[in-house]
């Protein structure tokens, strides 16, 4: 059932009484309802006005996150994943690098794809591509991110960054942000710059996360029925809006805890044209990502 909101529209009345409703709701006591809730975030460079192919859907993912929420503790955690993971794509696509799945098999594949390689279940993605994102950032009224001093060189040769930023908070638009996770150091080995760009995008998260719990009800609702048709998802609306419950009322002391996979020994290589990440131990890295997305032993 993917984009939901595009292909299977509600009305707009009952849409938004419907997000008032359960953004209003206490949370269950039952242990259900305190289940983890994990999902895949996948971020594709599609650009929304040019195409690698006939097939618009094709784009490749820039960032992979997998968010797991404890509904009703306050308490998130954001593993980000290295887009140049070697793996196994299914048919004929053979060895490639993560980040392809999305241009081969869409969605779908990349989440079977890490369900595959660190042995998780995850059922659930939202995934969008750059307008959305600058639209999704827009629609909060931009995002507050901290800059340090040893980016800004990097940070700064984007020309969407103006006025250029200062080490300390700086408020972004919906392009700046985009720009802010995009733009790569050029002069340092690729993988290390993607870790930089991993650390940045889970910066942008954190304070999308952040923005959430500052609004009032009204706002909250206004600005969800806003995003919600920006996202392509699988997930039943009932559960999304459980998602958006979960995080809002997270509050403003919402603790935020970030890991990056691979976390454990590992090496780089080339298969074809792509330089891949090859890791020591993959059951040692499969149970750091287990534990830290709260999985039970």
């Amino acid at each position: 059932m993917r984009s939901f909101f595009t292909k299977k529209r509600l009305s707009s009345l009952v849409f938004i009484a419907l997000i008032a409703a359960l953004l209003a709701a206490p949370f269950s006591s039952c242990a259900e309802a305190l289940k983890p809730m994990r999902i895949l975030l996948l971020g594709t460079d599609k650009l929304g006005y040019r195409t690698v192919s006939e097939d618009e859907t094709l784009s490749r993912a820039d960032a992979i996150l997998i968010l797991t929420i404890l509904p009703g503790s306050g308490k998130v955690r954001v593993l980000s994943v290295e887009r140049d993971y070697q793996v196994t794509l299914p048919g004929d696509h053979g060895i490639n690098k993560l980040s392809t799945a999305t241009y081969f098999g869409g969605s779908k594949m990349a989440m079977d794809t890490i369900n595959g390689l660190f042995n998780t279940d995850l059922a659930y993605y939202m995934q969008v591509d750059i307008p959305s994102a600058i639209g999704i950032i827009d629609s909060l009224g931009g995002i507050d991110v901290e800059i340090f001093e040893d980016e800004l060189k990097v940070v700064n040769a984007s020309p969407l960054i103006v006025p250029k930023a200062k080490p300390g908070m700086h408020h972004f638009d919906g392009k700046q942000a985009q720009a802010f996770m995009r733009v790569r150091d050029m002069e340092i080995n690729p993988i290390e710059s993607n870790a930089q760009r991993n650390e940045r995008q889970m910066r942008v998260i954190s304070a999308i996360l952040k923005r959430l719990p500052q609004m009032g009800l009204n706002e909250a609702v206004a600005v969800a029925s806003d995003i919600l048709p920006m996202i392509s998802t699988n997930m039943p609306v009932y559960d999304l809006l459980m998602f958006a419950q979960a995080v809002l009322q997270g509050g403003l002391d919402m603790e935020i805890v970030y890991q990056r996979s691979p976390s454990t020994p590992f090496k780089t290589k080339r298969v074809n044209m792509h330089l891949v990440v090859q890791v020591s131990d993959m059951e040692k890295e499969k149970k750091a990502v287990r534990d830290f997305l709260l999985y039970p032993d």
